[in-house]
């Protein structure tokens, strides 16, 4: 379903190079990239409630791995950021991660 919206959104887009709206095209993915990350996160939110709500070994497992991840990919942010790396691969970097939640939890 995400890849079908994000096609569905990005259809023409961005203009070819050297276009003049070409900076607009760079923010508007930005945006985009921004925007799919946070409706992934809540997909990713709600499989991980499920996980959690069964409670048990998996359930601590599974929010042991939550606030370690998170940590992690804070730390690895701002590292990124310090490098000079810009909003896009810091993002790219995000949804890289969340998709891997998703798709393991949704097994």
């Amino acid at each position: 379903m995400t890849r079908t919206i994000a096609l569905l959104f990005l259809e023409g887009h961005p203009p070819a190079a050297g276009s003049p709206n070409k900076g607009n095209a760079i923010m508007y993915r930005l945006w985009f990239d921004t925007m799919m990350l946070g409706l992934e996160a809540q997909q990713v939110i709600w499989l991980r409630a499920l996980h959690l709500a069964r409670g048990g070994k998996a359930g601590e497992r599974e929010a042991r791995r939550m606030v370690t991840e998170k940590v992690i990919a804070a730390t690895q942010a701002a590292g990124a950021i310090a490098a000079g790396a810009g909003g896009k691969d810091v993002v790219r970097g995000y949804r890289r991660k969340v998709r891997a939640n998703r798709r393991r939890l949704s097994r």
